[in-house]
């Protein structure tokens, strides 16, 4: 690989985190232009559900079942999609974050980040709140640094060697 692409590439990367950068302000912009009450009403934010249990998933990590009531608006939440899980409960908001990994009508199941339950959960006042996606800038980022990594620079030249 010549300086020049490694030049270009270095700069693919900046512009990168840039863009990151840039939408991860925007989404707080977002959240901090509008009230909690909005945000449910947009359906950015679920509130309050109700904990129907827990269960252990891939590598123990915690998964918390909670309903949803069906007339609420929850068209912006998704599989996969990252989540803050929190409590109401005490004077000052509790939260986890997670990721949704199973929607089915009404339960929506969430496998917490850490290893461990929150206390909590079984306090009440429990809501789900849409988190900043990292993952597509987070995969980005990888791809470039492999691309930019000597072995897959040798591996290029010896795939481009064989062409001939």
């Amino acid at each position: 690989m010549t300086d020049s692409h490694i030049k270009e590439l270095k700069k693919l990367t900046l512009l990168v985190q840039q863009e990151q950068s840039f939408a991860r302000q925007q989404f707080r912009q977002k959240l901090e232009q509008h009230s909690f009450k909005e945000r449910c009403q947009g359906g950015d934010a679920l509130y309050p559900l109700q904990y129907k249990g827990l269960t252990y998933g891939l590598g123990g990590r915690p998964l918390v079942a909670l309903e949803v009531p069906a007339d609420m608006p929850s068209s912006s939440f998704h599989t996969g999609q990252p989540v803050l899980l929190f409590s109401l409960a005490e004077a000052e908001r509790q939260q986890v974050s997670g990721v949704l990994h199973h929607l089915q009508d009404t339960v929506f199941e969430v496998m917490l980040r850490g290893e461990e339950e929150p206390e909590w959960l079984d306090e009440g006042k429990i809501g789900l709140e849409l988190d900043f996606d990292e993952k597509t800038f987070r995969e980005m980022l990888f791809a470039l640094e492999q691309v930019e990594s000597p072995h897959y620079s040798r591996l290029c030249i010896s795939e481009m060697s064989s062409w001939a």
